[in-house]
């Protein structure tokens, strides 16, 4: 089952966070009172939607972030997606994304927007399988401070 998640789920989303980001490929060890303040950060935003995906009353996997103006249409913008790390090829993500579009096409979203690590290829093929590829014009910029 899929549902819209709001602040009652946080801590269950949280605890899937740091569960799926301890394991491989990414290896991160999260606090997690940092992922709450993320996840809460992301989901209480004035254009935030989120989705979960529910097998036997358990959290399995989520997407989340928000939809922003874009000319005359609308961008939605993920800021996180996982999936129980026991569960990828399931299927999960793919009702998650499938999901999301039918619900943020009515509300005008011509275009969805993502960042993913390089080097993740299995990542890389899900994304590339839910029809996303990498822009042309846009690139994604970083500077370390101190």
């Amino acid at each position: 089952m899929i549902r819209q998640l709001n602040e009652t789920d946080l801590p269950e989303m949280a605890e899937l966070y740091v569960s799926v980001f301890a394991s491989e490929p990414w290896n991160e060890q999260w606090k997690l009172s940092v992922v709450h303040e993320r996840l809460t950060q992301f989901l209480t935003g004035r254009n935030s939607l989120a989705y979960g995906c529910f097998e036997s009353n358990r959290l399995v996997g989520f997407v989340l972030g928000e939809h922003l103006p874009y000319l005359e249409s609308r961008h939605f913008y993920i800021r996180e997606m996982c999936v129980d790390s026991a569960l990828h090829g399931t299927g999960i993500g793919s009702k998650l994304w499938n999901y999301l579009e039918d619900q943020v096409k009515p509300i005008g979203v011509t275009g969805i927007i993502l960042e993913t690590e390089r080097g993740t290829p299995a990542e890389e093929k899900f994304y590339r399988k839910m029809g996303c590829r990498e822009s042309d014009r846009m690139v994604f910029m970083y500077k370390r401070l101190g």
